[in-house]
């Protein structure tokens, strides 16, 4: 696979879910609150009580990623791909951090999908960024 090809892969997987979470909670927070990740649990009221500024604040932040990888994946310039890569990094690394320091909030088997979903979001780009100084 071509450096071009698997960054485009790369911003896909990890942007498309953003985007599609980050349109649902923006506008609709108390579906997003109530029902996310939206697989018939609920992992959002387990952190406490729902607010709606709150819920379209983190939409608009999970929409805004999206948005900077799908961008990034559609002009795979060199530059244009670190500035994401280096703006996605910005909110994933802490996100999984506060995810892992409340590890006891959700129940087992939530925390390990949780956990393991978020490490992704993390090393995919850092997977990313060596293949990146290869495009043009």
């Amino acid at each position: 696979m071509s450096p071009r090809a698997l960054v485009r892969a790369g911003l896909l997987v990890i942007g498309v879910p953003q985007l599609i979470v980050g349109v649902w909670a923006v506008f609709a927070q108390v579906s997003f609150f109530n029902e996310f990740p939206g697989i018939g649990i609920a992992w959002l009221p387990e952190f406490g009580p729902y607010n709606d500024h709150l819920a379209a604040d983190a939409g608009a932040g999970l929409l805004a990623a999206g948005v900077l990888a799908l961008a990034a994946a559609i002009v795979p310039e060199r530059r244009v791909v670190q500035v994401a890569l280096a703006g996605w990094l910005a909110f994933a690394i802490p996100h999984t951090i506060f995810h892992a320091l409340t590890y006891d909030v959700l129940p087992g088997v939530a925390n390990v999908a949780n956990l393991a979903l978020l490490g992704l979001t993390v090393i995919v780009p850092l997977a990313l960024i060596p293949v990146s100084r290869r495009l043009p």
